[in-house]
């Protein structure tokens, strides 16, 4: 939809945000635990997760709204 990353970013920086348990950056365990809450099943919230994280083995909220966009099939810069 028009307007996606304006709406989705506040969503997605507050799910990092509460994954990110030291203040270093939201984890691939911390994000399966949040994905989890959120009612994805842990197989799959693993698997997302670990995809997310890059190569500092933190999950950015640029990554996370880059696939939640893919995911919803718009382009995140929208």
């Amino acid at each position: 939809p028009e307007r996606f990353a304006e709406i989705a970013r506040p969503f997605l920086a507050a799910v990092v945000a509460v994954a990110d348990e030291d203040g270093t950056g939201a984890t691939p365990a911390a994000a399966t635990r949040v994905l989890r809450v959120l009612g994805t099943p842990p197989p799959l919230a693993a698997h997302v997760a670990a995809a997310l994280a890059g190569p500092d083995g933190h999950i950015s909220e640029d990554a996370t709204l880059k696939a939640f966009a893919a995911y919803c099939g718009v382009d995140p810069n929208a």
